[in-house]
């Protein structure tokens, strides 16, 4: 037993273990970027620049870093909220930046304290331009504009701490929309706070923020409002469909009762001419009465079917219609 313990089991245990079967050479790696003394609060990417900004946690340094070399080729220092008008804040935001792409490269930085968004140089790391929002900013989010054909047309995105989302144009920083987002008044049975914690652009369905409320929010970027789906036209449109298809499987059972009846006046009918034929002459007049009956309640039947098929295929071919999107 103890010879088991010690060989065999130890042998199937060494063979139970998981063995490399392949490997990569990665090379030498790169550089660790570390900021230094400090945490990272956020980054942002600047494809255009091969750059990367990262905004410290505790000091009010952004850290700018080369993608080719993985080191630190520029640093600047956010103004205190004494050096910068719009006043200090009430609501301490949590720090966020943007990139805007340009050939000069610009850095919408947040520092969460300052009702001041500032624009930086990403070449020349230095402050090229400040822009005062109202409230203070919790997040930015650099997006195309959806209703333009240029390329080079964009928002920024500025959701504050009040719950407010912001519109601006990146290159005149001209405010284009602002709605109220977020918040307990809103909508009953929020409680949390105003503060929005994320927003971003999805052409196709609108502007989408996220809060402290717990709430993700839908809003129309054309009218910079909440969207109501009660009003909303792909809504009414889809209400239309399911109607439609209700009205087509409605329309496809009554064509079954009314297929099944003509057979069952069919099935009668032939059942009673065969009765008035082996009875001869015998109550003839009654029976071929009943007979000529039931061949009329036939004859409205199938006109009654004819009727119905149609009415279930014009439905039918409307309702394909709409569902492949040629009529909304």
């Amino acid at each position: 037993f103890l010879t088991y313990i010690v060989h065999d089991a130890g042998a199937k245990l060494e063979q139970a273990k998981p063995r490399q079967t392949c490997w990569l050479d990665l090379g030498p790696l790169p550089k660790d970027m570390v900021q230094s003394k400090d945490m990272v609060a956020c980054t942002a990417l600047c494809p255009r620049q091969r750059l990367i900004a990262s905004f410290a946690l505790v000091r009010r340094n952004v850290c700018f870093w080369s993608l080719d070399t993985f080191t630190k080729v520029g640093e600047v220092l956010i103004p205190s909220a004494s050096e910068l008008s719009g006043g200090a804040a009430k609501v301490v935001a949590g720090r966020s930046m943007a990139y805007y792409s340009t050939s000069e490269g610009a850095l919408f930085v947040s520092s969460g304290t300052t009702a001041v968004i500032l624009v930086y140089n990403c070449r020349k790391f230095r402050l090229a331009d400040k822009i005062v929002h109202p409230q203070v900013p919790s997040c930015l989010s650099v997006v195309r504009d959806p209703e333009a054909n240029e390329d080079l047309s964009s928002w920024l995105l500025i959701g504050d701490v009040e719950g407010n989302v912001t519109v601006v144009n990146c290159k005149t920083y001209e405010p284009i929309g602002k709605y109220w987002a977020h918040g307990p008044g809103l909508e009953e049975g929020s409680t949390g706070g105003n503060l929005i914690s994320s927003v971003s652009l999805w052409p196709k369905l609108g502007l989408i923020s996220t809060g402290d409320d717990g709430r993700v929010v839908l809003g129309d970027h054309r009218f910079f409002q909440i969207k109501d789906y009660k009003s909303s036209e792909a809504i009414k449109a889809t209400d239309l469909v399911l109607n439609l298809v209700k009205e087509v499987l409605q329309k496809n059972e009554q064509l079954r009762k009314a297929r099944d009846l003509l057979a069952e006046a069919t099935r009668r009918a032939v059942s009673m001419a065969n009765s008035h034929t082996a009875r001869g002459r015998a109550d003839g007049a009654n029976a071929k009465a009943q007979v000529e009956r039931l061949r009329d309640d036939k004859d409205e039947l199938k006109h009654k079917v004819m009727t119905c098929e149609s009415a279930a295929r014009a439905r039918a071919k409307m309702a394909v219609e709409l569902l492949s999107g040629r009529n909304l």
